[in-house]
């Protein structure tokens, strides 16, 4: 009896299994590279979103330092790639209120960074400490803080402080007696006109400073309201004169 070995079928198999080899390469190829390219974006994106902080913190210094200084302005450039910057304007509504009396209510607004790639960031303030009444004349009143928006980084700078600091004494001829000098300060920032999307200048700029005098005759507390919410509460003590200062800065692109 003869037997036929079936070379072709052989022949058949070993292709097939060459195939299945270089395919399944292929495909490790294909998802290695993806893993690579979108761990170079996260790199790249995170990379931006520190240098947009940076951005961020040197912004809030030059909005501070300009609302000292009317007419005066300063600029920081943001370079956004991955993410965007977004004027939110009027978004904080701030009421104070002396006792029963309101003394400020306006509306402040913010600027914001959300980044397009999603990885995780702690929130955190990265300056300041959050809303509230600061009572150290170093405190800062524009905070930048670390958040999360629908998922995604981002970073927001906004003026949700109100800064009250003894100035000391000043004797009043006119009632015969000594009173304490208090200076109460909060950083309105506006929104101006904003174009551009990528790389743009944003811009602060003084507008002015009001200013309202009160005498307060017993001892009395401040409240600090955010958005209709009590946040925070500080006392005053008898006699004194509050000077209520309300810094406006206007922010838009150059």
């Amino acid at each position: 009896m003869v037997y036929f070995k079936n070379y072709a079928s052989e022949g058949t198999s070993e292709v097939i299994g060459n195939l299945i080899i270089a395919s399944t390469i292929i495909l490790i190829t294909i998802i290695s590279t993806g893993i690579a390219m979108n761990f170079m974006e996260i790199q790249a994106a995170q990379a931006e979103f520190e240098s947009i902080k940076d951005s961020m913190l040197i912004l809030a210094d030059i909005i501070e330092e300009v609302g000292s200084r009317v007419y005066s302005s300063g600029y920081v450039k943001f370079n956004c790639r991955y993410g965007r910057i977004d004027f939110l304007k009027n978004s904080t509504r701030i009421e104070v209120f002396l006792d029963a009396s309101k003394i400020i209510d306006v509306y402040t607004s913010s600027l914001r960074y959300t980044c397009g790639v999603r990885f995780s960031v702690s929130e955190e303030y990265v300056r300041g400490g959050g809303s509230g009444i600061v009572m150290n004349e170093f405190s800062h009143l524009v905070t930048v803080k670390l958040a999360s928006t629908d998922g995604f980084p981002s970073i927001i700078l906004c003026g949700c402080c109100v800064r009250i600091v003894d100035k000391g004494e000043l004797y009043l001829k006119s009632r015969g007696f000594n009173v304490t000098v208090y200076e109460l300060v909060l950083v309105r920032i506006r929104v101006g006109l904003t174009v551009g999307s990528d790389s743009i200048n944003v811009k602060a700029y003084g507008k002015g400073i009001t200013l309202n005098t009160l005498f307060i005759e017993n001892t009395s507390s401040i409240e600090l309201f955010i958005d209709g919410l009590k946040v925070d509460c500080k006392s005053i003590m008898a006699p004194a004169i509050l000077n209520v200062v309300i810094v406006e800065v206007e922010i838009s692109t150059v």
